[in-house]
């Protein structure tokens, strides 16, 4: 049993366990049979190149971390996503008179970093107004902004 073989099965059992499966489910889920996916997810077997792009696709994981373990740096422009995500949700909390409850919000925010970040751009404050439920949230509220 290789050591890579044993951690990209470590990580393959994060991933599972973060979506509540069973490893029957799991393995459903992505389209293979349980006694393969068993086998992966114990260091037992080679995972397939199929399998990995569908855990990337389907999981929204990198490739790159669950092959190595390595998480992808941040460059300048995902940086600035966040950035510009994370100040668009805040002015719209703030004017429309919410408190900002950070465990509340976590979650929501995590959700329109990683769309933004998915589209290669900022958010509109509209559409991350509608992510946090913020209520009676239009366009005209923002004329400044830009996308």
């Amino acid at each position: 049993m290789s050591t890579t073989f044993s951690e990209i099965g470590r990580r393959l059992r994060e991933i599972r366990k973060a979506t509540g499966l069973t490893q029957a489910e799991f393995a459903e889920f992505l389209g293979t049979s349980y006694r393969s996916y068993k086998a992966y997810e114990t260091g037992k077997r080679e995972v397939t190149t199929a399998l990995i792009l569908k855990v990337e696709e389907k999981c929204r994981v990198a490739q790159g971390w669950l092959l190595s373990g390595d998480n992808p740096e941040l460059d300048d422009s995902k940086l600035q996503i966040i950035e510009h995500t994370l100040q668009r949700g805040f002015t719209a909390l703030k004017e429309k008179g919410l408190e900002i409850d950070p465990p509340k919000w976590s979650g929501k925010f995590r959700l329109a970093i990683k769309l933004g970040l998915n589209q290669s751009r900022s958010l509109s404050v509209t559409d991350i107004a509608e992510i946090l439920e913020i209520p009676n949230k239009r366009e005209k509220d923002y004329p400044h902004e830009n996308n």
